[in-house]
């Protein structure tokens, strides 16, 4: 397997073969002059700037071929089971009545039409006189926990704040996307994330099931549901995914139940 180096680790590698490559032809000529003393200090510097790059590079970050497939097979497979009982309805992230408890998000696929549903204890699969569906955790709930407890991530009441919240985590925090557009449109939310680095896996996705991103969102666009319905205090659905054709753009349109 060759081992990856990035442009600073093959700079820095230049950099010392510059400076053992100046000393060789200082022993080799080994004339003792001012000239040899300033190929000497050359190579010295080149030596020392070579360290100063090594030890402020950063790491290879990983490589979103396979990043961005991780989710993959977990939506689809996940989405195909919802299939298979009968749902059709669109998931609904609803944020918790109690603001301690954990999940503090649940992700809500009904059976058709959405129902706010109580989750029996132990059970996914809930059946009542309210309707049937399923009340699973969703996928993007654990990034979510994650920057409340080490980024100090506290969602804002107001609409437009969370907005903002999710442009900086996706842009700053997450960097999955180079920019983020997210504001209302009528009754609905646009969400688009230009320069997408996991939009790989989202064309895998679509190229199975559309649906399936309705059904069970991935990690990402979960989080931003979450987000949105979290911040707002009400249920918050993906109505449709779209992959940008000839562009690496993903848009999301979300709306949040009245």
């Amino acid at each position: 397997m060759n081992l990856k180096r990035n442009d600073t680790t093959r700079a820095a590698l230049v950099l010392f073969a510059a400076a053992a490559l100046i000393m060789i032809v200082v022993t080799l000529t080994n004339r003792g002059d001012i000239t040899s003393a300033t190929l000497v200090l050359g190579s010295v510097s080149a030596f020392i700037a070579g360290i100063f790059l090594l030890t402020f590079a950063k790491e290879e970050p990983l490589d979103m071929r396979f990043t961005s497939l991780l989710p993959v097979q977990g939506t689809l497979g996940i989405a195909r089971i919802c299939a298979d009982l009968g749902l059709q309805g669109n998931a609904h992230m609803v944020p918790a009545a109690d603001e301690t408890a954990d999940p503090s998000v649940t992700q809500v696929v009904p059976v058709a039409n959405y129902r706010p549903l109580t989750p029996a204890d132990g059970y996914s699969f809930v059946t009542g006189r309210d309707g049937n569906g399923v009340v699973i955790t969703p996928l993007g709930y654990p990034l979510l926990r994650m920057l409340e407890e080490s980024s100090d991530l506290r969602l804002p009441g107001d609409e437009e704040e969370v907005l903002a919240a999710i442009k900086e985590v996706c842009e700053e925090v997450l960097e999955v996307a180079g920019r983020v557009d997210a504001e209302r449109a009528g009754d609905s939310i646009v969400v688009e994330l230009s320069e997408f680095r996991l939009l790989q896996g989202c064309r895998a996705v679509q190229s199975e099931s559309p649906k399936a991103c309705l059904i069970c969102p991935c990690p990402v666009c979960s989080l931003i549901a979450c987000m949105l319905a979290k911040g707002t205090g009400r249920a918050c659905t993906i109505e449709q995914v779209t992959v940008e054709p000839g562009s690496e753009t993903l848009r999301l349109i979300l709306s949040v139940v009245p």
